[in-house]
């Protein structure tokens, strides 16, 4: 989807935060649609991937 597509491409944006919201965006959907985020976390950096799932654990619990 080009909303997934532009979204994740922000995710390197050179203004933190840029990247904040991005991470957020991603935590908040990923709860609601799980299959439709993955599918993009798959091609993300190691280093990205950490600081997702550490807003995804803070967000859930």
């Amino acid at each position: 989807m080009l909303f997934f597509n532009n979204l994740v491409s922000q995710w390197t944006n050179e203004t933190p935060a840029v990247r904040k919201a991005v991470v957020y965006c991603l935590v908040h959907i990923f709860t609601a649609r799980r299959d439709i985020v993955e599918p993009y976390l798959a091609g993300v950096s190691g280093t990205n991937r950490k600081l997702f799932d550490l807003y995804l654990n803070k967000h859930t619990s």
